[in-house]
């Protein structure tokens, strides 16, 4: 199991289209929160196992990994 911390804008659904889990599971899996439509940057929410690998943007390079600021 992963664990997100959420950011400014981040909402449940998009967090499970982003670690490619299940909306229900999410919100199973994240039991501490009041309500799923509340989370608040900062808090920390469990990802489920079935989660895919999630890669940061670099903004200045290609899609081969060339800079391409050049």
């Amino acid at each position: 199991m992963k664990i997100h911390v959420v950011q400014k804008g981040d909402t449940l659904w998009e967090l499970s289209k982003k670690y490619g889990v299940d909306f229900e599971a999410l919100k199973q899996a994240n039991t501490q929160l009041s309500s799923p439509d509340m989370i608040m940057p900062g808090m920390k929410i469990k990802i489920p196992g079935t989660a895919k690998t999630v890669k940061k943007r670099s903004t200045n390079t290609d899609e081969k990994g060339t800079d391409a600021s050049v």
